[in-house]
């Protein structure tokens, strides 16, 4: 599905950013990868990715935080959460914040692949129908 998807990849732990960022190389994606919530507001202010991997805790910042800041920056992007906390509270929190969908670490990569296939799908369409009705 990927049709040169772009996926931005934020995440502090190299061992999980890499993985990440080689499973969807090897599907068709291009993938950017961040390691803080400035470089990430950075990375999507210059290119516009078409889906991004959120980490609930960055050094400079919480996922809440960022996913608020990359919201305003462009509504149309759709924000994968992932998170190694379980309380249901914050999943519904971020989800409600604007999150596309909040998923648990250790994530399954299958749901990943379909979550992210959706969320691509999902965000060129409102990105269009914003360009067309701007």
């Amino acid at each position: 599905m990927s049709e040169h998807a772009s996926i931005l990849v934020v995440d502090d732990e190299p061992h999980v950013s890499d993985m990440l960022q080689e499973f969807f190389l090897e599907l068709g994606y291009a993938v950017d990868v961040a390691t803080t919530g400035d470089e990430a507001v950075r990375r999507a202010s210059s290119k516009r990715p078409d889906a991004v991997i959120l980490d609930m805790r960055l050094p400079d910042t919480t996922g809440d935080q960022l996913l608020t800041r990359l919201r305003t920056l462009d509504g149309s992007v759709p924000i994968v959460m992932l998170s190694g906390d379980t309380d249901d509270d914050v999943a519904r929190r971020t989800v409600a914040a604007g999150a596309f969908q909040y998923l648990q670490k250790p994530f399954d990569f299958e749901l990943l692949q379909q979550t992210i296939t959706r969320a691509v799908v999902a965000g060129r369409e409102h990105h269009r129908l914003a360009t067309v009705g701007a």
